[in-house]
């Protein structure tokens, strides 16, 4: 059976709320093991409600939403105090490509959706 791959890329004005949908769910990092992701929707718009690490470490969420026509989140790693912004490039039905940037370094990295 062939999956068709549709992409949406989320730099999208137009639409957003489509987008939103999109993002639901549970992702972790395509490379590394044990990090979840949880994005919901509330009041129709996605949220990152929360991060958590292999190790079970709790990040903070600053925000998360629509900003510059871009869905993005921040959040507070507690152990190292490190504030990281994540902007989401693209995503498919089951894998999302972002960027993010620290205070010392900027990079890429795919998620993938796992629920």
């Amino acid at each position: 059976m062939i999956t068709p791959l549709v992409v949406l890329t989320l730099a999208c004005a137009h639409h957003p709320r489509r987008a939103d949908v999109a993002l639901v769910g549970e992702w972790t990092p395509s490379m590394h093991d044990g990090e979840r992701t949880t994005i919901v929707t509330r009041r129709g718009r996605a949220r990152v409600v929360s991060i958590i690490d292999h190790d079970g470490e709790v990040f903070d969420v600053k925000l998360s939403g629509w900003q510059d026509d871009r869905f993005t989140w921040v959040y507070r790693v507690p152990s190292t105090g490190y504030i990281v912004v994540v902007e989401v490039d693209a995503v498919t039905a089951d894998r999302m490509q972002t960027t993010w940037t620290n205070h010392e370094r900027t990079g890429h990295e795919e998620l993938i959706r796992i629920r």
